[in-house]
């Protein structure tokens, strides 16, 4: 019998010590933790921010682990006003891969307001955290708060963000993205965004992988300072909702400290809004650009532009290159734009302002400016298609250097350039260096864009012709095009051109051949250049 109570005194003991280390945590049968239950008072009054610090790490620790990722648990946010002063994530946070569900019980119950003494993120994510959701929650602070801090990178972490049903009110910064990789794919879906001051910057874009940002049916209205701010290139698409800045804020904004090979290839800031409503209140503007050859894309489709309370502001303000569409869009009939054109560098890529479908009066270009260019070639192109005329023209290359002084626009053509007025088609004696297939004679204009078609090689040899061609003008001091042409690979090839030049008087181009793998005495090439200017 002593044997028997010593036996069971020991077990007692031993499930002491195993109670003890154990995570008491409330959890619910779903495993979901609710932060009422763990202490959170939510009164509007008390200081809750221990016990959502206390619910992250728990979660964490009771997740699964799969892949080096902990999978998502629920941390339920019941009705309430929960008072936060300082970080619920931070660098000490030991979350690493972790993926959360944050759930309230919708925007109109569930309170968390921030308001920190000092600058710092309610979620300063520095590769920690990705794939989280967030529902039902309305998120307050009080102009100075800053909500998520992205710094992309390591395995991956911090990308893939859900705001659902949410309310952001008065935050000086929501989402601040960093790093070189990943804060990809971040959705906001029938969210609304008010409040912000003059002093914010509500997206700031810094990370060239901050790809796929989608905003679907939200609403930002009555905010202040700047809407979205790159400095690296991203994208954005924005399906319907609404947008409406007031005082002088700006909605997207290409800062003057863009980083411009981050803006090069496939890195360009893209913005699509698809069926937006604007409105452009105050002095506030649609588009600022402060960076020059930055190759920016901002495509507007059927969306109401708001352009009944524009005042006297430029809606658009650009610099030298990219392209901006309006595509059956509404209410443009008082914007204005003005553009800031590099003399330098602007004429090899001129920024493009293309109407489709609907357009502005076209007395809208007499209130637009554009600084004084040098170069006529780097002037904005307008384009008018399918809106009352359909025509490409220069607004603001008006008498300048390589121009005679006129009043009238100047119209942008396209001409299509053949080697002989009856045929395209050339036939010659090869040898083994460079040979001259044929020449032209180029306009005495400034090009915009050459491409070079082969449409077909003739081959005389018993060899498949392998060649390397080369552009040129009359002097070869221009290389146009280099490159190789392999009828083996492809009978058709398109060659666009490499370097944009200003033609002389009386210069022509010329197409150079030499033969890589060829064993035939002739051989003929079928090919045209259209060159618009």
């Amino acid at each position: 019998m002593r044997n028997y109570f010593n036996l069971l005194s020991k077990s007692f003991c031993l499930f002491l010590v195993f109670f003890a280390n154990i995570d008491t945590t409330v959890l619910s049968q779903n495993m979901t933790i609710n932060v009422r239950e763990i202490g959170a008072s939510a009164n509007g009054k008390s200081d809750d921010t221990d016990f959502f610090i206390k619910a992250i790490e728990s979660a964490y620790k009771k997740s699964k682990v799969k892949s080096g990722w902990r999978e998502p648990m629920k941390i339920f946010i019941p009705s309430g006003h929960y008072i936060i002063s300082k970080p619920i994530l931070d660098k000490a946070s030991n979350v690493y891969g972790g993926k959360f569900v944050f759930e309230g019980e919708g925007w109109q119950n569930t309170i968390i307001e921030y308001n920190p003494n000092v600058d710092s993120y309610l979620f300063d994510n520095q590769q920690m955290i990705g794939f989280t959701t967030f529902i039902g929650i309305d998120f307050r602070s009080n102009n100075k708060g800053l909500f998520m801090h992205g710094v992309g990178g390591g395995t991956g972490n911090a990308q893939s963000f859900i705001f659902e049903k949410c309310k952001f009110s008065k935050w000086e910064t929501i989402i601040s993205s960093q790093g070189n990789s990943m804060m990809s794919e971040v959705t906001f879906r029938d969210c609304k965004i008010n409040g912000s001051d003059e002093r914010s910057v509500l997206f700031q874009l810094n990370n060239q992988q901050a790809v796929n940002w989608r905003f679907i049916s939200t609403d930002i209205e009555s905010v202040g300072g700047i809407i979205f701010d790159f400095t690296k290139g991203c994208s954005i698409n924005f399906y319907q909702g609404s947008i409406i800045p007031i005082g002088k804020s700006i909605v997207f904004n290409v800062n003057e400290k863009a980083d411009v090979n981050s803006f090069g290839g496939g890195n360009n800031p893209l913005v699509n809004c698809i069926g937006v409503r604007f409105e452009l209140k105050d002095k506030s503007k649609l588009i600022s650009i402060n960076k020059f050859n930055v190759n920016s894309n901002f495509d507007f489709y059927s969306c109401g532009m708001g352009g009944e309370n524009i005042t006297d502001q430029f809606a658009v303000e650009t610099m030298d290159s990219g392209v901006i569409t309006f595509i059956n869009c509404e209410n443009l009939k008082k914007f204005k734009f003005k553009h800031n054109i590099s003399n330098s560098t602007s004429w090899t890529k001129p920024l493009r302002v293309i109407f489709i479908n609907k357009c502005p009066p076209l007395d809208f270009m007499s209130n637009s400016v554009c600084n004084k260019v040098v170069n006529d070639a780097g002037t904005p192109i307008y384009s008018f298609i399918n809106c009352g005329i359909n025509t490409d023209i220069r607004p603001f290359a008006k008498g300048s250097y390589f121009t005679p002084i006129n009043s009238t626009p100047i119209k942008v053509s396209k001409n299509v350039f053949s080697p002989s007025p009856m045929s395209n088609r050339t036939d010659i004696t090869i040898k083994k260096s460079w040979n001259e297939m044929w020449r032209i004679k180029l306009p005495d204009v400034n090009i915009l864009s050459m491409k070079l078609y082969i449409t077909d090689g003739i081959n005389y040899g018993s060899k498949t012709s392998d060649f390397e061609i080369k552009l040129t003008n009359k002097a070869g001091t221009v290389i146009f095009i280099q490159d190789n042409y392999s009828q083996s690979k492809a009978r058709q090839r398109v060659y666009e051109w490499k370097i944009p030049v200003y033609s002389a008087s009386s210069d022509e181009m010329i197409l150079h051949v030499k033969p890589i793998n060829y064993d035939g005495a002739k051989f003929g090439i079928t090919s045209f250049v259209v060159l618009e200017y």
